[in-house]
Order: structure tokens, then sequence, then C-alpha cells
């Protein structure tokens, strides 16, 4: 019965976590997408403090209910959820396409036109989604699936989010995140209440690190971020294989509080850059008709790689010991390469202009026509 209902549960978190990003990205203006969608997988750090905390209370149970209470207030944030959801907006990209121009308008004048109907910011930007569509409809009338490799852009997109969703389980965070009490018995700290204390501390610090990460988006940009993020993650990585090579299995306290400030520093640097970016860019790159297949790509190669690394990971961290997190970061080195050329940066463009950094010839010329009727309008769409 617990496994049908870790099975369901799964489920539901990924139909969802595909799902709500990218109606938060259609829906919210340029300046706040980056902030808000950025914090997205930062409150997964936010619920981790919540378990840790109410698993550290439930330790002394000597009973099921020590598993069973933390089991059963899992439904809360889903009923929580569930409340809310009438009351989310749909997103003005997707009433567009369906024909639901007044709803469209609606929506388009609570986040950009502050609430004033009459706002010329949101005519420019309803007239530029309406264009683009209508230019991607012409373009990608074919299967999205064939679509993803039909041209050199979606070509590039589907190379960035192969490589991101693989690293994204790859880089190392998912054996910090899972198999943290591993590590620490490696590091010689095998006390249960000085571990669960520590995956205590490490959620408090990944969730204010994650919302640092967020707000910093649109100031180094999501390409630059992530490549701060992977650099720091190998330097951390080597670090910790060399300090649980050397003081592993002794009691030198320097050693041991060196080990845990590696993986402190691991996760930071993860929830900088990653953790932001993971609901963020792969939103951003696709125009909207292969959206949504683009994000199945990305989700099933994240979970995917998720449910390899949790079967074989943890025989090669029982087998290779402080040799694992030495060839874990020089992978990385693979990993920080297609990020660097790869990546095409999307900072501070709204949705429909990333098209023209990624080069979509007929998309591209869509725009250009709608541009140069903005032009003669009396209200210059930088604002926007």
């Amino acid at each position: 019965m617990f496994v049908v209902g870790r099975i369901i549960v799964g489920i539901g978190a990924e139909l969802s976590s595909a799902a709500a990003p990218t109606l938060v990205a259609e829906v919210l203006p340029t300046n706040l997408r980056g902030p808000i969608l950025g914090s997205f997988w930062g409150m997964f750090f936010a619920g981790g403090i919540i378990a840790s905390g109410i698993n550290y209370g439930t330790r002394f149970i000597e009973s099921t209910w020590s598993w069973r209470i933390p089991s059963i207030i899992q439904m809360v944030p889903s009923a929580l959820a569930m409340l809310l959801l009438p009351f989310i907006p749909e997103s003005p990209r997707w009433l567009v396409a369906q024909g639901q121009h007044d709803h469209a308008l609606e929506v388009l004048t609570v986040f950009h036109g502050k609430g004033d109907p009459d706002s010329a910011d949101v005519k420019i930007i309803f007239d530029e989604i309406e264009a683009v569509l209508a230019s991607e409809a012409a373009a990608y009338s074919h299967n999205p699936w064939l679509e993803l490799v039909s041209t050199p852009a979606n070509r590039r997109r589907l190379a960035i989010v192969i490589t991101f969703g693989t690293m994204i389980q790859m880089l190392g965070n998912f054996v910090v995140s899972y198999y943290l009490i591993d590590i620490l018995n490696q590091a010689g700290i095998t006390n249960t209440s000085t571990q669960l204390q520590i995956n205590l501390i490490l959620n408090c610090w990944c969730f204010v690190i994650s919302q640092i990460g967020a707000v910093m988006l649109d100031i180094l940009g999501r390409r630059p971020q992530t490549l701060i993020g992977i650099v720091g993650m190998i330097v951390s990585l080597y670090m910790l294989g060399g300090l649980i090579s050397k003081y592993g299995t002794s009691d030198n306290h320097s050693g041991i509080y060196g080990s845990i400030a590696c993986i402190f520093l691991f996760q930071g640097f993860l929830a900088f850059s990653i953790t932001p970016t993971t609901a963020l860019y792969p939103t951003e790159i696709f125009p909207y008709k292969l959206r949504n297949t683009g994000i199945a790509v990305f989700r099933m190669l994240d979970t995917g790689f998720g449910l390899m690394a949790s079967f074989v990971l943890s025989f090669a961290m029982a087998n290779l010991g402080w040799k694992f997190y030495i060839i874990n970061a020089s992978y990385d080195l693979i990993f920080l390469v297609a990020v660097y050329f790869l990546w095409v940066e999307t900072k501070g463009v709204h949705l429909e202009e990333i098209a023209v950094r990624f080069g979509d010839a007929q998309v591209v010329t869509g725009l250009s026509e709608h541009n140069s009727t903005v032009e003669e309008h009396p209200v210059n769409a930088k604002g926007i």
C-alpha cells in the first residue's frame, strides 16, 4: 500500500511539475518571470525544511506512527493547492490559441496592464502573441516530435534539454540529496540525531541560497549563473572526495567539518544555479507550439536519470568510496562545456522574442512584421 501510494504521489508530482512552470512562464510579465519562476523549485527546500523538522520530531516515537505522521502530513500542501486552483488564471497564449481573445485580454490586463483595460502595453503584447502564434502555426504544422529536429534552432533547443535534463540528476546533487546519510557515514558522522540536524540545517541553507539565485537570474543571466554554479559544484566534489579519502575513517574533527563544509558548498552552488533555472529555462527556450513537447522530453530525461541514479549510484558509492566523487566531478566537466556552447541567454526578453535569439526564420519573420507596425504605435514597447 505504501509503495502504491508513493507511485501515485510521484505521478501527480510529475504532472504538476511539468504544467505549473509552463503556466507561470506564460502568464507573468518579463520582469517577474525570472525571480518568481526561479523560486519555483526553491520551494522544494522549504518543503524539505518542514519534512526534516517533522522527521526530527517523530524520531523517538516507538511505533509505526514515527513514519505514518510524516506521510499523512504530505496531504496538506496538495489540499491547499487544490483549494487555490480555481482562482488561478489560464495562460493568455493558450487562450489566444483557442480563439478566446476576450478572456486572454482580461488576463493580460491584470498581469501586464495593471488592471487598465485600455493599456497600450496590453494591446502590443496581445498583437505580438497573435502574430507569433500565427507564424508558429505555419512553421510547425507537422508532428511536434518531428518538429523538434526539423530546424537548426529546434535541434539546438533539443540538445539543450537533453543535456540539462541529464545533468540535473547526474551533477552529483542526486547523491547529496538522497544519500546524504551515506555520505555523512563515509565522513565519520554516524550519530543519527546529528545527521538529522545537519539535514535540517542543509535544507535551510539551500532554501535561502535558492531564493538569492532566483533574484540574481535577471542580474547575472541564466547562462553565466549556471556556469558559475557548475564550476562551484565541480570544485566542491573534488574537495569532498579528497577529504573523505584522507579523513573518512579517522577521528580528525577538522577533516570531518571540512567534509560537511564541502557538502554545504556543493548544495549552495546547486541551489544558486540549477535550482532556479530548472523550472525557468526549459519553458523559455521553446516556442508555444513546441513548449509542451520540449518540456515532456526534459521531464522524461530528468525523471529517467533520477530513476537510474536511485538504483545505480548507491552501488557506485559503496564500491568506489571517495573515488566516486572524483569521477562525478570529472564528468561534470562535460556539462560545463555543453552549457557554455549550447545555451542561449534569455534574460530580459519576453517569450515571443526569444525565437529571435535562436534564429527561427519563419517565426522571426512574423515578429518582424508585427514590430514594423509597433513602430507606428505611440507607446514604445520597451517597457513590456
